[in-house]
């Protein structure tokens, strides 16, 4: 059962608030963890599956020690049929995206496939890409590859997703 005493009272109602989705938005270090991993507690000690549960932030970091905190509240989850426990989605909002456009990418004509690449790899793509040499006839008038890649964020993701088309 999540014990729901250690949190405040604003904590404490957005533990209990079991329909609809909470956004908890606070400074560093108030409790903002805290209350979303007792939610996800309380969510399922109320009958509410893990797997009809998901829990986002912002860094890498706020996950794991979300998913940390939520496996140490919930010692026995319940468990699928084949015996595996059902575990609720807790992720940064670009792997969520990230998995949704796995998962559903196909729809848009796309391949699952793809890569996302860092503001650095674009760089080196585009370098690499863009480097002339005398027997393509550019005679070293090739742009920037920063302009390259400063025109390719102007353009957004229809450009960026060019070619990777079924």
């Amino acid at each position: 059962m999540a014990e729901l005493n250690s949190l405040n009272p604003e904590q404490r109602k957005a533990a209990q608030t079991i329909e609809g989705p909470v956004l908890i938005l606070a400074g560093a270090g108030t409790g903002k963890t805290n209350a979303i991993t007792h939610r996800v507690a309380y969510m399922v000690d109320q009958g509410i599956s893990p797997e009809n549960i998901l829990a986002v932030t912002f860094t890498n970091k706020a996950a794991r020690e979300m998913h940390q905190r939520v496996t140490k509240l919930i010692p026995h989850p319940p468990k699928r049929e084949d015996g595996k426990p059902l575990k609720a989605t807790v992720c940064t909002f670009h792997s969520l995206c990230v998995r949704i456009l796995r998962r559903h990418i196909d729809k848009l004509g796309y391949k699952r496939n793809f890569v996302i690449y860092s503001e650095s790899e674009q760089l080196g793509v585009v370098k690499k890409s863009s480097q002339c040499n005398s027997r393509q006839g550019c005679e070293g008038r090739s742009p920037r590859a920063s302009q390259l890649v400063e025109s390719y964020q102007e353009c957004g993701v229809r450009w960026g997703w060019k070619g990777f088309r079924e």
